[in-house]
């Protein structure tokens, strides 16, 4: 069964409750899901997955939050091949409106 990691970093809770909205969906279609929160994991634990998400708040002009900078900077995410994923972005509004 294919693995989806998703990552998050949520300040006021809405960036986890879309993680795990999506969660819920990728689990619907049969896919192994794990959440975790950015400042417990390691870009190398995406190593096995098949499914790469993450998911982040920002602030000021689209900043990212430090707690993210620290895993967008590990070491180990150079061994990923980052490169040969989609990535996107969503409102909260959209996403309840698709799921």
């Amino acid at each position: 069964m294919a693995l989806a990691k998703i990552v998050f970093a949520s300040m006021t809770g809405n960036t986890e409750e879309i993680a795990d909205i999506v969660a819920d969906k990728l689990r619907d279609l049969g896919l192994d899901v794990d959440v975790d929160e950015c400042t417990t994991v390691d870009a190398s634990d995406f190593l096995e997955a098949d499914i790469a998400i993450v998911a982040t708040y920002t602030y000021g002009d689209g900043e990212l939050p430090d707690e993210m900078m620290d895993f967008y900077e590990d070491p180990s995410r150079s061994q990923l091949e980052w490169q040969n994923l989609r990535s996107g972005r969503f409102r909260r509004y959209l996403l309840r409106r698709i799921l």
